[in-house]
């Protein structure tokens, strides 16, 4: 799981946050969220990370945790939750190296961002929340951990909220507005529309 994360780190993320800091615009449009909305999505963030360090660096201190059900956990679901991990942190990695330059963890709108429709995007609107679900979801099968699942129902609570804001803040944008609609009504919020 941590090579995932890194993986996701280093070839997703950090390239386009990097690409971010150095074509910056001037703030078009905000949508304000409630600051403990956004403690609380700052919070599921690093818990992923924290909890993927800690199972790496320290199993044995993970295995000691009280509420943890991994003694009586299955070896599949262990290695179910795992894979439902990576293929989360691919699904981030891909989607943060789609947006490139326009990957940001505020809800904005700058001048010369574009609407990004590459990638996973060409199919989901909202792949990288998609990838936190899947995360947050396998660090909760794998470890078996009944404060991990309230994690991941919290994660797909906040990121939905969060994905209304969006969609409802480029819908009124007036640069990608109308091609925003038509993106909105083609694909999937998060996951491939099947028809």
């Amino acid at each position: 799981m941590f090579a995932a994360y890194v993986a996701a780190g280093a070839l997703g993320a950090g390239p386009s946050v990097a690409k971010r800091r150095r074509s910056l615009g001037p703030e078009v449009a905000r949508a304000h969220l409630a600051p403990a909305v956004e403690a609380a999505w700052a919070a599921i963030q690093v818990f992923v990370a924290v909890v993927t360090l800690a199972c790496a660096v320290a199993p044995a201190t993970v295995l000691a945790l009280p509420l943890l059900g991994l003694p009586a956990a299955s070896a599949a679901t262990l290695y179910a939750g795992t894979a439902l991990f990576a293929a989360g942190a691919a699904t981030t990695g891909w989607a943060a190296r789609s947006l490139g330059r326009h990957l940001t963890t505020a809800i904005e709108v700058r001048a010369g961002d574009e609407l990004v429709t590459r990638g996973p995007y060409s199919r989901v609107r909202h792949p990288v929340y998609t990838g936190i679900f899947a995360m947050t979801g396998g660090l909760a099968l794998a470890l078996f951990d009944p404060f991990a699942f309230g994690v991941f129902l919290m994660a797909i609570a906040i990121g939905n909220h969060r994905a209304t804001k969006e969609e409802e803040l480029l819908a009124r944008d007036t640069t990608h507005g109308q091609a925003y609609e038509a993106y909105r009504r083609r694909t999937g919020r998060f996951l491939v529309r099947l028809r």
